[in-house]
């Protein structure tokens, strides 16, 4: 790409797109997940080849060749991404391949760090249209997801604004106008509140309906919810309504893209892509809920533990999951204080723990015959606990051991990435811990090791 007539990115030009783009994009860290053959992996040999392909050596291994249909798992390539089987890479092979097809829009940059980047982030957003229209009607969501972008830097009488828009594909509409372009007036600051209202568009862009968005009355079996529960409601009724693809503009600014998937036993309507803070994060449930599979849990513990922490994520208050092995009871009750220990009958010394803990016993309905597990509470219930400050701490099948506690035996040199990070990573000797950050990052450690983030 050093001139018009480059065939390829420059080997400065790809590796800056993987590293500072689709491995924070997958939430990966940048040693080990770039491999490359160092003695092919030249600006030379790229001109040279007569194209390039990202292709699927399994499901967590990409490899860019140089050629269109490799013949081989073996044959010479040009770098691999490898997330060591935590994560799956459908998604990234689509922006990688649609990067490449359109690489033409990047002319000439001179080296220009700032147009590569720019660049790269249209080519990216382009590629993340690509793959939820399955290339239908890519360039359609793109003018939409930048007309909402455009909606979170500004104002409309001094008040931010937020949208919540649905896409219907294959409705034909009379007397049709688009939507996507009323965007661009003042006039469609008020017409669709997140929490109340939504707007229903068809594939063509066209206005097809406004929504109340009532309570969802419809309880349709076949179909499974993973989206932060502030927004289930909103995602469900414009589901009910016949959308696939929905979009939701948030008054901080932040844009949630919720997507229909078909799966062999039900369909999922989750939460798949996010835009905060400007960087895109990749929701994918499937890549935490295999994660926790390897480690012994059932896919019903492993959903709850994972839109327990989306529902978290999407407060921006942060929180703390530990879930310990059994083994470990005895010892995780040492650093826990009494007066929050759920597992032993105490009364705490002050006034306001004392409620604390009436008040949490009363949530979980504790010493009935209906005592809440972490899996069966309530998820509305379990997010307000989970708010609390300090970590709350499960045992595998869902007895909750303790709520809102500060952990103890912590050094001063331990806490130096922070006092939730530093629990994190003393609770994680004792099992899984999950940490949940005030800006949306999720973090699972295992034995004081990070080995899974969003």
């Amino acid at each position: 790409m050093e001139n018009e007539s480059s065939n390829f990115f420059t080997e400065n030009e790809l590796r800056y797109l993987i590293i500072n783009f689709i491995l924070p994009f997958l939430s990966l860290e940048k040693e080990m997940q770039l491999n490359k053959k160092s003695e092919f992996f030249d600006d030379t040999r790229i001109k040279e080849a007569e194209s390039l392909i990202f292709y699927d050596i399994d499901e967590n291994v990409i490899r860019c060749f140089p050629s269109k249909t490799p013949k081989s798992d073996n044959e010479e390539f040009f770098f691999e991404i490898n997330t060591n089987e935590n994560k799956k890479l459908k998604v990234v092979r689509e922006i990688l391949t649609h990067i490449l097809e359109n690489k033409n829009i990047i002319i000439n940059s001179n080296n220009n760090e700032d147009f590569i980047k720019i660049s790269f982030q249209y080519l990216i957003e382009k590629g993340i249209c690509s793959w939820l229209t399955r290339r239908k009607y890519n360039d359609l969501v793109y003018k939409l997801i930048s007309k909402l972008k455009d909606w979170s830097m500004k104002t409309y009488e001094g008040n931010k604004v937020s949208f919540i828009i649905g896409i219907k594909e294959e409705i034909k509409v009379e007397d049709a106008f688009n939507f996507i372009d009323f965007l661009e007036s003042n006039y469609s600051a008020t017409i669709s509140n997140a929490n109340i209202s939504g707007i229903i568009i068809n594939d063509k862009g066209h206005f097809v309906s406004h929504e109340i968005l009532d309570d969802p009355e419809n309880d349709d079996n076949q179909i499974q919810y993973i989206v932060p529960s502030r927004y289930f409601n909103v995602a469900k009724s414009l589901y009910n309504k016949g959308c696939n693809l929905i979009f939701l503009l948030k008054e901080n600014g932040e844009i949630l893209i919720f997507k229909v998937e078909e799966k062999k036993e039900k369909k999922e309507l989750k939460l798949v892509l996010a835009l905060r803070n400007n960087l895109w994060k990749n929701y994918d449930a499937i890549n935490f809920q295999t994660f926790m599979y390897k480690k012994g849990y059932e896919s019903v513990e492993a959903n709850s533990i994972y839109t327990a922490a989306l529902d978290v994520a999407f407060e921006n208050t942060g929180g703390l999951i530990s879930i310990c092995d059994d083994d470990k009871l005895d010892e995780i009750e040492k650093i826990i204080a009494s007066d929050d220990n759920l597992i032993i009958d105490s009364i705490p010394k002050t006034e306001e723990k004392q409620m604390k803990r009436k008040f949490i016993e009363k949530i979980i309905e504790k010493s009935t015959t209906d005592e809440k597990t972490f899996y069966t509470l309530n998820r509305y219930a379990r997010l307000e606990i989970l708010n609390m400050d300090g970590a709350s701490i499960i045992n595998k099948n869902g007895k909750f051991i303790s709520i809102a506690t500060i952990v103890k035996e912590i050094e001063p040199g331990e806490a130096i990435g922070g006092g939730r990070t530093a629990a994190t990573i003393k609770l994680s000797s004792y099992g899984i811990a999950i940490k949940i950050s005030t800006d949306g990052g999720i973090l699972l450690y295992k034995d004081g090791k990070n080995e899974f983030c969003i």
